[in-house]
């Protein structure tokens, strides 16, 4: 029975050190103006983090496509790290269409089309 006391007050001593030390942790929470591809790794071989800055005020930047031939309306764009297909907005952009290497977004009537890096290459 005492080992049984002895115990029970550990795990009572343990969880307290818990309660009263995770308070003073904060969530990490990744920042909004950097991107990392989740396809490389995010320590290089020579040791760099592989994280770029992308995002400034008022700059769309497309991270990526994922374009289906098929069905023009199951095509999706990742521009600003946002979610979005044709018909949505990202700030005060409609999206109007996607391509396999664009996606073509308005703004008042005018046309801005961001690239994909594939077509940079």
């Amino acid at each position: 029975m005492r080992i049984g006391k002895i115990i029970l007050l550990n795990v009572v001593f343990f969880l307290l050190l818990e309660l009263v030390y995770s308070r003073d942790k904060k969530p990490f929470i990744y920042p909004d103006d950097v991107f990392r591809d989740p396809f490389e790794a995010l320590v290089s071989k020579n040791g760099d983090i592989n994280i770029k800055l992308i995002k400034q005020r008022g700059r769309l930047y497309l991270n990526g496509i994922v374009y289906d031939e098929t069905s023009s309306g199951s095509s999706f764009a990742l521009i600003n790290n946002n979610l979005v297909k044709a018909g949505d907005f990202i700030g005060r952009y409609k999206v109007k269409k996607i391509e396999r290497y664009k996606v073509i977004l308005e703004k008042e009537g005018k046309q801005v089309i961001l690239n994909s890096e594939e077509t940079k290459k």
